[in-house]
């Protein structure tokens, strides 16, 4: 897992208050959107910004 940081507060963070986790707590899957051949994450989503390349 990733250092902490400590001078940026978890409940001012944007990504924790949109997603419920930080960046670098997301876990990928193996896989790929077929529309713009990146990752799929967690919650689902990929680098394009739809869920599971829609």
């Amino acid at each position: 897992m990733a250092a902490e940081l400590t001078s940026y507060p978890r409940d001012l963070d944007d990504h924790v208050r949109l997603y419920g986790m930080r960046a670098d707590e997301f876990q990928y899957s193996n896989e790929i959107c077929p529309t713009c051949d990146n990752r799929i994450d967690s919650l689902g989503w990929c680098g394009h910004g739809n869920i599971g390349g829609d």
